[in-house]
């Protein structure tokens, strides 16, 4: 279990009162001045949560608080969060949200620089409900506050007609902010805190391939505490050069091309014969079809010296599916053993219905990022209202990344054709794919026969992408679902789902997790233990599930997929597994046995489940895992220590066999509550303590440039 922050981190201004204390909750009438703080927002489940770092040297008075911000769903009034500062529901005009509260035994907010104790603001929701948006407003009494200022931007006219309005982007301070201005119109900020900003200009175009393309230096501005700053951004023609495209057997009419240079990025949709012009660089050419390898000559190619460009496309798959399984081995389409070493990847299971840190960063170059660090496979958590609702759009996409268009090519019109979108470019980039119907979706709980639909829906839309699998349902734990039962049983799930897909596409891999043997020390998505001793204690039992499944048509498809974590990914609620003696006891009993019973948890050195004089082992792949790997961090000893060991368990499971099992570390996301990502905060910079950790005990090689 770890928690989902729904949104990147936001910087706002937290008002403050020079003004003695009021009696509890009343306003107060002077005019606030702004301090700068951090503000989080998430995750998106059941409960909305909005965290506050106090940022500044000065501690903020609770005592008389108000806090203002946009919410799409109805604002409930129940409100609770640590410290306890009495929130109260003023007002919900439109969107606009009011709270207020303090106490006068709260005790302040202290300075927090590292964000290690925010004041949480929380309140019932919906998984389907859009997430708190800014402006943020929070109003105290007391402080001091900081040097403010006005920064007035000018746009000059344009150099030439037909010239689209430009994106101005302001970066400083810890504030990064775009605005579509129109030629000669004026960009007014005010109460901004003082200090050095940078303003660039996209790069415009008259026309889509052949204009004649403007750009307008970065700006630098310098605001003063209660000055007026103003400056001037002027647009002027970037030399280019044409290049003439021939295209040899390709698919459509029409292909796309991207160009990456060193100063510019570009996607193009081109036809034979067609002609182009692009500012002055040097660049990597790639296609973006599917299905299709393209031999592109010259590569790279330089402007303005190089003028012609030829691009030979022959069908292809870059896949090494379909993929089944073979003594507890998932195997290619020539029977070779597999390991798929991936990470997770989330997003498309919370109300923004598309992959976090797009809203500031760039997927094609987080793809290139994921290959580079040494992954192969990408699981992606999502749920079933927009793939049976298409009518959901998907948010959190930026079009500008460092002033440059980005992310251009994701389908906005629906949620459904961005996933499909998505999916595909990882896949045609060579990565494997696992589709998470992750636990925020409840579908299965309330519209069972929806659940089944939607399943047969994403195994249609995905039958001839031999990249993908399917992991049922995340977590079922969290729904307190059962191996048997009746509404709530897991068993009947895990066979009707598999029927359901095996019946429509017979070549992909089902990925199944564990349940309700909590008892035996497990972590939510594991608990598939079955020897007699265990399940003698009442503990929930799949034992008829897997007798079951020695006769169904889609056994080989089926692979083991529990999870496990360490006291970060617990908050230091699960189990302890620091001890690896312990840690191996139990794993090896609630799913090792599985593939090699290298415990003897049946007292009998055979391996895998056995009934009717039949066995078979099953493959594991472990759908989750993962820590902060942060010295500071309070639980950092026994989480460390809990990762290494089940590193080793993997390795003791893979003993004596073609390849190791396989794995997808939890995550790729730093909005990850509990456990961070690969990358850091900023969206961009790899953490190599945790990509160090991969390296050395589950042999994950990444490119030499990264984490030497």
């Amino acid at each position: 279990m770890k928690w989902i922050y729904n949104l990147a981190t936001l910087s706002l201004l937290i008002f403050y009162t020079s003004l003695p204390a009021f009696a509890n909750n009343a306003v107060a009438k002077t005019v606030p001045v702004p301090v700068a703080v951090k503000v989080t927002v998430g995750p998106a489940d059941w409960v909305q949560t909005i965290s506050i770092c106090n940022t500044s040297s000065k501690d903020i008075p609770l005592t008389n608080v108000e806090f203002r911000f946009n919410y799409a769903g109805t604002m409930s009034s129940n409100i609770w969060g640590q410290p306890w500062v009495a929130w109260k529901l003023a007002s919900q005009a439109n969107s606009e949200v009011v709270l207020t509260g303090g106490t006068s035994f709260t005790p302040p907010l202290a300075s927090d620089p590292n964000c290690t104790r925010p004041l949480t603001i929380q309140f019932s929701s919906t998984p389907s409900t859009p997430v708190p948006t800014g402006p943020f407003i929070f109003k105290a009494e007391g402080g001091q506050p900081s040097a403010l200022g006005t920064l007035n931007i000018n746009l000059a006219a344009a150099p030439a007609t037909g010239l689209p309005d430009p994106t101005l982007t302001l970066t400083g301070e810890g504030t990064t902010t775009t605005k579509k201005l129109t030629w000669g119109a004026s960009w007014k900020l005010s109460k901004m805190t003082a200090g050095s900003y940078t303003i660039a200009g996209s790069l415009v175009n008259t026309d889509a391939n052949n204009g004649d393309y403007y750009a307008a230096d970065n700006v630098l501005a310098t605001v003063t505490d209660q000055q007026t700053t103003n400056v001037t951004v002027t647009y002027k023609p970037v030399p280019a050069g044409r290049i003439k495209i021939t295209l040899i057997k390709p698919p459509t009419t029409k292909v796309q091309l991207n160009f990456t240079g060193k100063n510019y990025s570009f996607t193009k949709t081109v036809g034979d014969n067609g002609a182009l012009q692009l500012p002055n660089d040097t660049y990597n050419v790639t296609s973006v079809t599917p299905g299709q390898s393209a031999s592109i000559v010259p590569n790279p190619i330089t402007l303005p010296t190089d003028t012609k460009l030829t691009v030979t496309y022959s069908q292809t798959h870059n896949s090494a599916g379909p993929y089944t399984t073979v003594n507890g081995q998932i195997v290619d389409k020539n029977q070779t053993p597999v390991t798929f070493q991936g990470v997770n990847w989330f997003g498309f299971n919370t109300g923004n219905h598309m992959l976090h840190g797009l809203w500031q960063g760039d997927f094609e170059t987080m793809l290139q990022q994921i290959k580079s660090v040494g992954f192969n496979a990408v699981r992606i958590p999502f749920q079933f209202d927009f793939i049976l609702n298409p009518a959901i759009k998907p948010s959190g996409i930026t079009s500008t990344c460092n002033g440059k268009p980005c992310n251009t090519n994701i389908p906005q019109d629906s949620a459904l054709n961005a996933f499909q979108y998505i999916v595909k470019r990882f896949t045609d980039a060579g990565l494997y794919v696992m589709i998470d119907d992750h636990y925020e979706d409840d579908t299965y709980i309330n519209n069972y026969s929806q659940w089944i639909a939607g399943w047969q829906k994403v195994a249609q839309m995905f039958i001839n992408n031999p990249s993908v699998g399917y992991d049922l349902w995340n977590e079922p734990d969290s729904h307190s679902m059962t191996w048997e039962g009746g509404t709530n049983s897991w068993s009947k799930g895990i066979r009707e789902a598999s029927t359901a897909i095996y019946n429509i596409d017979p070549t992909k891999l089902i990925f199944i997790e564990g349940v309700a043997q909590g008892a035996l020390r497990s972590n939510w998505g594991d608990g598939f233990a079955t020897d007699n001793a265990t399940i003698a204690q009442g503990i929930s039992n799949p034992k008829n599930l897997f007798t079951q499944m020695l006769t169904q048509p889609y056994l080989n498809q089926i692979v083991i997929s529990p999870h496990a974590y360490g006291p970060d990914g617990t908050n230091n609620q699960g189990p302890d597994h620091s001890d690896p003696t312990i840690a191996f006891a139990d794993w090896s009993r609630l799913n090792g046995y599985l593939l090699n019973n290298f415990l003897n948890v049946n007292n009998t050195p055979q391996s895998g489940f056995c009934a009717a004089g039949k066995c078979h082992l099953f493959p594991i792949a472990l759908g989750e895992f993962g820590g902060k790997f942060d010295p500071a961090d309070p639980y950092y000893q026994k989480d460390t220590a809990t990762l290494i060991n089940l590193a080793n368990y993997i390795v003791r499971l893979g003993s004596g066999k073609p390849a190791l099992p396989s794995w997808f570390y939890w995550d790729w996301n730093p909005n990850s509550g509990n456990t961070g990502g690969i990358l850091k905060d900023d969206w961009a910079t790899i953490d190599c303590n945790k990509v160090n950790y991969l390296k050395k005990y589950l042999f994950l090689k990444p490119a030499a440039n990264i984490c030497p």
